[in-house]
């Protein structure tokens, strides 16, 4: 994580067990990005994404949503696939999911982070 302008938060806690973790730092715009795919023995999964920069053709959120009293984000959903969507200490994060993974799960997943080691 040292190639990465920023310090990003990542989940602590997420709704299954994974049995891979992949993680990459691609490049976006002007910076690079967090990416870490997680996906369990019974194909559940969620890409969860941490941004410096608020560049994301995939915004299709139309839903407010609290995420905690202090913290605001948004929801939306295009066919199968729901992303949650919020901002914390100028970093954008999103988590991207499908059907197989509930609106409360990826408020779940957004309520437990923390900063990296």
């Amino acid at each position: 994580m040292d190639s990465l302008s920023f310090d990003p938060q990542v989940p602590t806690e997420i709704p299954f067990e994974p049995s891979d973790i992949q993680v990459d730092t691609p490049e976006i715009g002007q910076g690079k990005m967090l990416a870490i795919q997680y996906t369990s023995e019974g194909n559940e999964s969620f890409l969860f994404r941490a941004i410096n920069e608020n560049e994301n053709a995939l915004d299709f959120t139309t839903e407010d949503i609290e995420i905690s009293e202090s913290q605001q984000g948004r929801y939306g959903k295009n066919g199968d696939l729901k992303t949650l969507r919020w901002e914390n200490d100028e970093v954008n994060y999103e988590v991207f999911a499908n059907d197989d993974m509930s609106k409360n799960q990826l408020l779940e997943i957004a309520r437990n982070t923390e900063p990296l080691e």
